[in-house]
């Protein structure tokens, strides 16, 4: 029971830092994946011409969705992790601007995003992410992502995946730690007793 313990917390610990160096290559290289990506670091939300439009810093792009919040395609944004504004006209050009990160992030995230018409679209969940339009005081669910797409969106929510699984490791096996790396064996010798004790067998 230990050992199948062991192995699923390892599963959970390398899912999370790969996911982690995933979204942080994504970032960091500007790379973009023809698919839809998690909402998340939204920097604004637009609705022109049947179409909504969201910027997410984390990810460089603007997704575009349709008035059913299926997904369209996307803009690629070159704003290399920071902040950024935009706005698109009446014939659905982009206008890029750029945000003061630090002063942007001196204040709350903005949930509420007012449009020309006096509708609104509120970010009511953001695990899973859930945004709704509010119009006359009627408030209608318009996009939903799965709870999985929020879980590893950006960087913190997947290290935090990964340490989890470092402290359940380190929870259920200190005895065995404490036992091996207190012999006189040489530094090689206990990470191979290590792996044996921990998961039955020694791993090459």
């Amino acid at each position: 029971m230990k050992r199948i313990f062991n192995y699923c917390a390892t599963a959970i610990l390398v899912f999370g830092y790969i996911t982690f160096l995933f979204n942080l290559l994504l970032g960091v290289s500007n790379l973009q994946l023809n698919r839809e990506m998690p909402l998340h670091a939204i920097q604004k939300i637009q609705e022109v011409n049947g179409k909504i439009y969201i910027g997410l810093r984390s990810y460089h792009r603007i997704q575009v969705y349709d008035l059913q919040g299926k997904y369209l395609y996307f803009i690629p944004v070159e704003n290399h992790l920071k902040a950024f504004g935009f706005h698109m006209d009446a014939a659905e050009n982009t206008h890029f601007y750029r945000e003061n990160y630090f002063v942007q992030q001196s204040i709350h995230t903005p949930t509420t995003f007012q449009q020309a018409d006096n509708s609104t679209y509120v970010i009511r969940s953001t695990f899973p992410i859930r945004i709704a339009k509010i119009r006359k005081n009627q408030s209608v669910d318009i996009i939903l992502q799965p709870w999985i797409m929020s879980l590893v969106a950006g960087t913190l929510y997947p290290w935090l995946i990964g340490l989890s699984g470092v402290v359940c490791l380190f929870f259920v096996n200190s005895v065995t730690i404490l036992q091996v790396f207190g012999t006189e064996k040489s530094r090689s010798e206990k990470l191979k007793l290590l792996r044996k004790s921990m998961f039955g067998k020694q791993m090459q």
